[in-house]
């Protein structure tokens, strides 16, 4: 037989002014008995084999004798399961804002016991980081394999995952162990753009602010395409450097809309276009003195 493992049960008892004793019989051994003494109204009983149904009888005992109550209904002594096995990647893809992972797992070799796995636990840590991110799968083990899929991971970093199983209906903190660590990398994608705002704008200039997400890549340049009133898009200016330009050149009390262009290594995408903007009138002409 395997070594007992700690598993346990509580008991509520209606007596406290008598010595009570409690009698768990395995019903694999009907005459394997062990008697626990105690005052309290409860007690948790220790040393019970995970995954075994016991029957438990409690009496109160005095000086004189000891009066044996009705056994209890049949109980279980259960444990929390062991870690899947064949943890592996199914999948891995990104969208425009995040890294997406499918993993599949077998349940193979897992040990339920009396209690079916509800569902699981994927604990994720990203490269050069000591903070862990838990998502739960729902789903028991029926067939032969089972799989989830994850989204919310950065685009091309690296990752760390493991998976837990268990048997609370709860699922909360009743997790049997960690799998074995599974590495993953997420894919890159293009980089996504967003004008934000316009600032110091005058007749002749603007500065313009955007954000961008690199998709995983490094962002290698931009390019900023402006449109003067119906007039189509004008040929791209190349930038390098910082989220914003201040473009210059522009004509007086005009209306314009930009277009920045965000490249890494795994190609290029356009913003949106920008709200109209139109600059300030021209100032007016200095007065002229004569004599």
């Amino acid at each position: 037989e395997p070594p007992d493992s700690g598993a346990s049960v509580q008991l509520s008892l209606q007596m406290s002014e008598f010595q009570v004793v409690i009698v768990p019989r395995r019903d694999d051994q009907p005459g394997n008995e062990t008697l626990t003494f105690t005052t309290a109204r409860q007690t948790v009983l220790t040393g019970l084999k995970p995954n075994t149904r016991y029957q438990i009888t409690v009496a109160a005992k005095n000086t004189f004798y000891v009066d044996f109550g009705v056994p209890s209904e049949i109980l279980w002594a259960t444990s929390t399961p062991l870690a899947p096995v064949n943890f592996r990647v199914l999948d891995t893809g990104s969208n425009s804002s995040f890294g997406v992972v499918t993993v599949r797992w077998d349940w193979v070799g897992v040990v339920q016991g009396p209690m079916p796995i509800i569902g699981y636990r994927i604990t994720s840590t990203r490269e050069g980081s000591s903070e862990s991110t838990t998502r739960l799968c729902s789903g028991g083990n029926e067939g032969a394999e089972l799989q989830c899929r994850l989204d919310g991971f950065a685009r091309g970093v690296l990752y760390t995952l493991t998976i837990a199983a268990s048997n609370d209906p709860r699922l909360e903190t009743s997790f049997g162990p960690e799998s074995i660590p599974l590495t993953i990398q997420t894919p890159a994608s293009l980089p996504t753009v967003t004008v934000l705002r316009f600032s110091d704008t005058d007749a002749q200039s603007t500065t313009i602010h955007w954000a961008t997400e690199d998709g995983g890549l490094p962002i290698l340049g931009y390019q900023i395409r402006v449109q003067r009133e119906s007039e189509g898009f004008s040929n791209a200016t190349d930038i390098t450097g910082p989220s914003n330009y201040t473009f210059r050149g522009l004509g007086p009390n005009l209306a314009y809309t930009f277009i920045v262009v965000a490249i890494n290594s795994a190609g290029y995408r356009e913003s949106p276009p920008s709200p109209s903007l139109r600059t300030l009138p021209a100032p007016p002409a200095p007065p002229t003195v004569t004599a």
